[in-house]
């Protein structure tokens, strides 16, 4: 009964021992936690020599945790063949001084965006032809071939005041066909957590800690989901966008639709006999079949008209249009003409050239800015 006693005073005045580091906001992986147990008891109101217990060590896992960030728009703007630059920050929340892969994809118009700014865009893919990374504002962006590796510090007790983000921006220029008006070019970056080797990190999910206490320093991958990747991957993903900006031609009268050539009937041997360039398809003149209207008879004069607005968001360079008419034309009776454009007039560069079996007809816009029509009118003789 006494023994029982003493026993119980001795679990009353028992006190554990642990080291400081057990109870640090960040504890570094890889650092060793020694824990100890000192027992001090009485007899009789003395001392007692403590019993003190062996030291039990473990070392301090490894848990990868990382945030990818966008710094600035969610969707940049480039014109067909310029240049959009994004602004990526990637903080190394874990307690490890990490290296991280990067890459930069192309979003398929089979992914499922999750973003609410870019659901239901028109998402296109995008030529990485010319992708540049740069990892100072100063410092020239440089076309990478292989896959772009950054290391980023982890604030700990080893190192609290690291700095445990890396900034960097991507440069993408765009391809110079292949994109309408106002096309999204999806994109998503990906940041990974490597090994120093650059390899992928261990899969330590199903080791027992408790078999290996200090003597293996344990991957836990523990980033949450991001909008491109499930969480525990050892990754995280942002999505973003680029808006493209090209010419884009359209009929004026319908902005949907994409230009038409029209074309009438204005005059044939019946109604004027001269062929000049009159349009009497209303009437003929005096000296015709009473009431007649001119028909597509051999020897009639039609008249083409092909008029286009640039409702695109840039301009649209060295314009031309080129008709070739074919063998049921008479030869060489193909002739252009200038007509009206808007309140800047678009004049083009005419020439008409061939013989024998086709004629064509080349006109050279230049410049034709964004929101201006250009209107060109050719006739040609039926055979």
């Amino acid at each position: 009964m006494k023994m029982n006693k003493t026993l119980l005073a001795l679990a009353a005045s028992a006190s554990f021992g642990l080291s400081g580091q057990a109870f640090a906001a960040v504890t570094a992986a890889g650092e060793t936690i020694s824990n100890s147990v000192t027992l001090s008891y009485t007899i009789n109101a003395v001392g007692q020599t403590p019993v003190v217990s062996a030291d039990v060590d473990f070392l301090v896992d490894n848990k990868v945790d990382m945030s990818l960030a966008l710094d600035g728009s969610l969707l940049e703007d480039a014109a067909i063949g310029g240049t959009a630059t994004f602004k990526y920050t990637l903080e190394n929340t874990g307690n490890f001084d990490q290296k991280y892969t990067l890459n930069l994809a192309s979003l398929s118009t089979s992914t499922i965006i999750t973003n609410p700014s870019l659901t239901g865009a028109d998402v296109s893919t995008v030529d990485f032809g010319a992708l540049t990374y740069q990892f100072s504002s100063t410092d020239p962006a440089v076309s990478i071939t292989a896959i772009p590796e950054i290391d980023v510090l982890a604030q700990t007790n080893v190192a609290p005041a690291a700095i445990n983000t890396a900034t960097f921006w991507v440069s993408i220029t765009m391809p110079t066909s292949g994109y309408d008006d106002n096309d999204i070019a999806g994109l998503v970056a990906t940041a990974k957590a490597v090994t120093s080797a650059g390899a992928d990190l261990p899969d330590h999910d199903d080791d027992d800690k408790n078999l290996d206490l200090n003597g293996t320093t344990y991957v836990v991958k523990a980033e949450g989901v991001t909008s491109g990747s499930v969480k525990w991957d050892a990754q995280v993903t942002i999505y973003s966008g680029i808006t493209v900006g090209a010419p884009d031609f359209t009929d004026p009268l319908d902005e949907t639709v994409k230009p038409k050539l029209a074309l009438k009937v204005i005059n044939d041997p019946i109604c004027d006999s001269t062929l000049s360039y009159n349009d009497y398809s209303a009437g003929c003149p005096a000296g015709s079949p009473t009431d007649y209207l001119p028909k597509a008879i051999p020897g009639a004069l039609i008249e083409f008209t092909y008029t286009a607005k640039n409702t695109g968001s840039i301009d649209a360079e060295t314009v031309s249009f080129t008709e070739t008419v074919d063998t049921q034309y008479e030869d060489d009776s193909l002739t252009a003409r200038s007509a009206d454009n808007d309140s800047t007039p678009v004049t083009p560069v005419l020439s008409v050239g061939g013989s024998g079996t086709t004629d064509t007809i080349t006109a050279d816009f230049g410049t034709v800015d964004t929101d201006n029509t250009f209107t060109i009118k050719y006739t040609a003789i039926v055979k």
